[in-house]
């Protein structure tokens, strides 16, 4: 299993130092995440593969709907941590920030997704390991 982890919310702060050690995270930009960001890109870096832990961040478009957001970063995630990129391809992927919706889980279908939890504070994409899958 390989799980990554996609936080939309704006004021998510210094959670963001755990869930870095355990999951990679793309992480939204705003004043406060950005400031913990840069204390997850000053740690000194282990021999881990650098796709497995660690955070990017990404900017969200001025006025841009959260399941909007979403769904377009589940092409980035999955041109960096999918199956032309990484040994897995990623199996999960736990959405922090939204709330279940139809957009979001028939977007991820898309990507081999097959089932969708919901989980504290968000929902979690599940895709089976290995899936094989074109948008």
């Amino acid at each position: 299993m390989y799980r990554i982890a996609l936080v939309v919310d704006e004021s998510f702060g210094s959670k963001v130092i755990e869930l870095a050690q355990t999951v990679y995270v793309w992480l939204v930009e705003s004043t406060e995440n950005n400031r913990w960001a840069r204390l997850v890109w000053q740690a000194p870096e282990d021999d881990a593969d650098p796709l497995s832990r660690g955070v990017s961040t990404f900017k969200r478009q001025d006025g841009e709907e959260l399941d909007a957001l979403v769904i377009r970063l589940l092409g980035m995630i999955d041109e960096h941590h999918g199956e032309f990129a990484h040994d897995p391809e990623w199996s999960e992927i736990d959405v922090v920030g939204v709330c279940h919706s139809s957009a979001i889980v028939d977007a991820a279908a898309g990507y081999g997704v097959d089932r969708c939890e919901v989980i504290p504070g968000g929902v979690r994409l599940h895709r089976p390991d290995g899936t094989c899958h074109r948008v």
